[in-house]
Formats: C-alpha cells, structure tokens, sequence
C-alpha cells in the first residue's frame, strides 16, 4: 500500500501555486507517495487546474482557514489516521523569518515553512502540463482590486493610467482587452469582465496572447504554463526591499516591471 502524505499550505490562490515547488521536493523524495493536496473550500475552484501536476495524486478540502481545523475538518484527520496516513502538514505554517524576501525565493521559503530541502532551480520554475487551447485575439488583465476592505488603497493594483496605456495597446494592436478578476475588484470601463471561476479564467489566460497582471494569484499560475506575462510589482508591499524578484515566479516568459509608490 502506498504511503499517504497530506500537503501543504491551503491557500490562497497564489500560495497554492508556490506549493507546486514543494510538491516536487517531496516527490523527489519519496516518489511512490500517494500525495493530497490540501486547500480550502474557498479556493478549490482551482483544482481543475492544480489536477495538471504530475505531482499531486488526490486532494483534500478543508472546511475553515482561520481557526482551522473545524469539527467537520477534525472528522477527516480522523479519518486520515484511521486509514494509516503517515504524515500531514500544517496547512496554516509560518514564515521562517518576518524578512524572507531579502534572502530567498517565496518558492524557497515556502519549502522551508515545512522543513523541506531547498528546491532546484527546475523545481523552483513547477510546470503544469499544458492543456490543448485553441488561441484568441485577446490580451487578458488582472488589475487587482484599488480598495482594500481597511478601506486602504492597495500599492500592489495597476492606477487607471496604467490600465489606460494597455487598453490603447489593445485597440492599436486589435487585441481585444478582457479583465481576469474577481466580483470584488472594480470593472474597467468599456471592457468585458470574464465571468467564470477560478479554473475557467486560468484557461482564459492560457487562451490570451498575453497576460498583463500585478502580484497576484493569476501570474503565478501562468507562470505554471510558461504564458506570455507583463508582471507590474510595487516594492512598497515590503518597504525594504530593492527588486521584487525573489516574489516573482521563475516564468521565462514574463517580462518584469516595478516601481515604488
């Protein structure tokens, strides 16, 4: 019988991607484990595309993500144990130190919040496999939502001059623009708003002839299938920092822009 591992951070959107690299470190491991992947039940509109890693066998969907475990997450441990699972990480890990980002990669750091060996550069770059898609005349964006719940304006969003220079891109190159986000982050004007999950708007992107995004979830999973990226990053997020590259994924394909707000 194939040992049973479960693992690792439950999300966010962008964590999920990042444990792909640890996912590989423990399959390199310890390869005829049978490896179940933890997320949330918030966020597991993302399996249909974490299903393309090699790495992942099964996944588990836990109930609450603070305060977790839930009395129903507490019934499926119960569960694990009974059915002789050999180890289970901490879905909710701390940062080995408060200033991560001035010594590793988060795909680095991320390993060593679960006692991990350091990743290769290879596994650092995870790669997904790449659906069938048929390509469109389209440039996708994700603006990341300008008001933060505090009421605070989020650093990391794109300011509506930026989101202007990339709509006349758009209409000069007859690209049509569509916005990758949530019901949360305000529409852009005269610009179709993609509505579908988490899953279906990944695949939307990999239809794009490119991605434009700041720091979020989205630019990690295209890093995943080597997509066309235009990453825009604010160093204000961590005020000491002078390059946002140990944050940015290993995606070849991505062209790096940052600034300070």
């Amino acid at each position: 019988m194939r040992e049973t591992v479960v693992g690792f951070s439950q999300g966010q959107y962008g964590d999920l991607f990042m444990n792909l690299t640890a996912c590989g470190v423990l399959k390199e491991m310890w390869p005829d484990c049978n490896l179940v992947f933890s997320i949330n039940q918030k966020y597991e509109d993302a399996i249909d595309i974490l299903k393309l890693s090699k790495d992942i066998d099964n996944f588990i969907v836990w109930e609450n993500y603070d305060n977790w475990p839930s009395e129903s997450d507490k019934k499926k441990l119960q569960k694990l144990s009974e059915r002789g699972c050999r180890f289970i990480f901490n879905p909710m890990p701390q940062h080995s130190i408060c200033n991560w980002y001035k010594y590793r990669h988060q795909t680095e750091e991320t390993c060593l919040m679960y006692d991990l060996p350091l990743p290769t550069a290879e596994q650092i770059n995870f790669q997904l496999d790449h659906p069938e898609l048929e390509k469109e005349g389209t440039i996708t964006i994700c603006t990341a939502r300008r008001i933060e719940d505090s009421g605070k304006i989020n650093g990391k969003a794109l300011t509506n001059e930026q989101i202007e220079i990339v709509k006349n891109f758009a209409l000069k190159s007859k690209l049509k623009l569509i916005q990758i986000g949530g019901p949360e982050e305000e529409a852009i004007e005269g610009v179709a708003k993609f509505e579908g999950n988490y899953s279906e708007s990944v695949f939307k992107v990999l239809r794009s002839q490119f991605l434009v995004s700041v720091d979020t979830g989205m630019i990690w999973a295209a890093s995943g299938f080597s997509h066309p990226t235009v990453g825009l990053y604010d160093l204000s997020y961590y005020n000491d920092s002078e390059s946002c590259e140990n944050w940015t994924p290993k995606n070849k394909n991505q062209i790096t822009l940052f600034g300070k707000k």
